[in-house]
């Protein structure tokens, strides 16, 4: 894996549990990712996060996920996906928190993909079904982030 020493994985409920049964753990998987992502913004809020996301439909680039869930996004790049499905990558920023949550919530539920990362791209924050990749800028802060959240880190052997 690339960057694999400044790479670091949180779960976002207790003993890596993968969806939330109800509000509750619903709660438990915002609270984990605004915690990230608020010690990865330092003084800014969520205005300043810049999101990437790749639209589903492929065919045309009005539609899909990410152009529906971001607004104001524009054309990133066209990539691909798997051998046959190309895919639109939609960037966007100026996020309110509840925008953000509503995405993270989505992710959470499996029903799309995001990135986020500062307007510098030092950092980045890749939430999954199940919890989140960050990737951050130096082994140092990699190792300080995981000092502070050794309770989310992955129970699966390999850090996976």
């Amino acid at each position: 894996m690339a960057y694999a020493d400044r790479w670091v994985r949180f779960h976002s409920l207790p003993e890596s549990k993968r969806y939330a049964d109800d509000a509750s753990e619903s709660g438990e998987i915002l609270r984990r990712h605004r915690t990230v992502l608020a010690e990865l913004r330092g003084s800014t809020g969520t205005a300043d996060l810049w999101a990437i996301a790749p639209g589903w439909d492929w065919r045309d680039s009005n539609g899909g996920w990410a152009k529906d869930r971001l607004p104001g996004a524009w054309p990133w790049r066209i990539g691909q996906i798997d051998d046959d499905c190309p895919a639109y990558f939609w960037a966007a920023s100026g996020f309110s928190d509840s925008a953000v949550d509503a995405l993270l919530l989505e992710v959470a539920d499996d029903r799309g993909r995001v990135l986020f990362g500062a307007p510098d791209l030092a950092w980045l924050y890749c939430p999954y079904d199940g919890g989140a990749d960050v990737l951050l800028p130096t082994v140092a802060e990699r190792d300080a982030l995981k000092a502070r959240h050794t309770d989310w880190l992955s129970t699966y052997p390999g850090g996976l």
